[in-house]
């Protein structure tokens, strides 16, 4: 934890990502996370993508909307001007409320939305937080802010040396028009004081399947600035699908790479860290229909997270954030003691398991998937092999970068879980090494058996 000095105001900043929070029965990791911000009832449950809390301390964005699925992902994937649209509202929402003297930004992401909160930041240290333009009158002018917002946006995404954060050019914006930066004035401490992430995926931030499509707007690289004092990244250990390889963060600083940041990795996959439901495909069947059907043959099934591991990892979210929001500004201490020790019960029940890694079995889950599987086997045998299903779902272990990580250890007591093991709680498999006949297939990867190798000095 890097030295700050006492706490202020919180604006918080919260996108989630894909098949999350407003759909019924899909709480993810973030919208549990809101609804402990917003205390209460927790956050309203309608079909608007945005929320603002009652007394604008926090803005919840949901990245897509309701009824979208896995292979709408894949054909139509992330849509730009609905990306620009969250990272400029997300952006303006900061530039209302901030002040350096009163305000300090918090920001959350899950999934698809770590890239929004991670681009307001790259934003933020490009252009710094803009103050509102005002009408002669006194009020703001609305019309001119925002578009002084959308300004800053695109002086972000081009990619002009003359638009990078450290030229003059960028300098005299900030002059011009925000607050001062670390580096350009009298400034002690980072605007954004803590940015929680829950599983960047994708190369530079966005996933891509088989490389085609357009070219969306990515990272230019995987640093986080000055602009940001501490980071907590959650990383999947178990995904494997190519087109998930972890976007990992680093600091180009005087410091080191890892100065202020936390990166843990955690049993289980993408849509376990986040704790996401959602189907492969909807309406091949009329709704009627499939509420008439056996749910457990021929209806589009829903794929399911694993609590345990998704328990696991919001519990340790909320102790960081803990450790940060000492003055319960963020979420009340009352509430956030209740909470880890809900997350901690719920874990030693050992609830429902999920269906862990889907991605060989993914035709399954979608109508008559049993049969369509059977049919493709007893044609082709080994169908999964085709070019086509590996284009979409190639699949390849993560490699943790360094021995030193921090690894959570699944397969040995948890001293905070009053000695119980991850690993039988969530029914992991166990090592490669010592498995007895076929591979686990609810958990394939290897990844954490090679970084272990690699520890012990076996592997390369």
């Amino acid at each position: 934890m890097s030295y700050r000095g006492p706490q202020k105001n919180p604006l918080i900043i919260l996108s989630d990502g894909s098949w999350s929070g407003r759909e019924n029965g899909s709480e993810s990791n973030l919208r549990l996370l809101a609804n402990l911000i917003w205390g209460h009832d927790g956050l309203p449950r309608d079909d608007d993508l945005a929320h603002l809390h009652p007394t604008g301390k926090a803005h919840y964005v949901n990245s897509v909307t309701v009824g979208t699925t896995f292979m709408d992902y894949i054909f139509y994937g992330p849509n730009i001007q609905d990306i620009e649209q969250q990272c400029v509202d997300a952006y303006e929402y900061i530039v209302r409320g901030y002040t350096p003297q009163e305000t300090e930004i918090w920001m959350f992401g899950a999934s698809r939305g770590t890239f929004v909160v991670r681009s307001v930041a790259a934003m933020i240290n490009n252009c710094g937080i803009v103050k509102p333009l005002y009408q002669a009158d006194g009020d703001v002018d609305e019309e001119k802010t925002r578009q002084l917002c959308q300004d800053v946006y695109r002086i972000y995404r081009n990619p002009s040396e003359v638009c990078a954060p450290q030229t003059e050019p960028s300098r005299q914006f900030r002059r011009n028009y925000s607050w001062p930066l670390i580096g350009d004035g009298e400034v002690a401490e980072a605007p954004i004081r803590f940015m929680g992430l829950f599983d960047t995926v994708g190369e530079r931030g966005i996933p891509e399947f088989g490389r085609v499509g357009v070219d969306w707007p990515k990272f230019y690289d995987q640093h986080v600035s000055s602009v940001v004092s501490d980071v907590y990244h959650a990383v999947s250990l178990h995904d494997r699908l190519l087109a998930f390889r972890p976007c990992l963060i680093s600091r180009d600083t005087e410091y080191g790479p890892s100065y202020g940041i936390t990166e843990r990795w955690f049993p289980g996959t993408h849509h376990d860290i986040c704790r996401q439901r959602f189907k492969p495909v909807r309406g091949i069947l009329p709704k009627r229909l499939e509420n008439l059907l056996p749910a457990w043959t021929w209806t589009s099934q829903m794929i399911k997270p694993n609590e345990v591991l998704s328990d696991l990892v919001l519990k340790w979210m909320l102790e960081c954030v803990g450790e940060h929001d000492q003055s319960g500004f963020v979420i009340p201490k009352g509430n956030l003691y209740c909470e880890l020790d809900r997350l901690k019960q719920a874990i030693l029940q050992a609830g429902n398991t999920g269906d862990g890694d889907v991605y060989s079995r993914m035709v399954q889950y979608v109508p008559f998937g049993r049969y369509v599987d059977f049919a493709l086997s007893k044609a082709f045998g080994k169908w999964q092999d085709n070019q086509m299903y590996q284009l979409l779902f190639a699949c390849r272990p993560r490699r943790v970068p360094a021995i030193n990580s921090s690894v959570y250890n699944y397969r040995f007591p948890d001293p905070d879980l009053d000695g119980n093991i991850v690993q039988k709680l969530a029914r992991l498999p166990g090592s490669s090494a010592e498995a007895v006949g076929p591979v686990d297939s609810r958990y394939p990867s290897t990844t954490y058996d090679q970084w272990f190798l690699r520890r012990a000095g076996r592997s390369p």
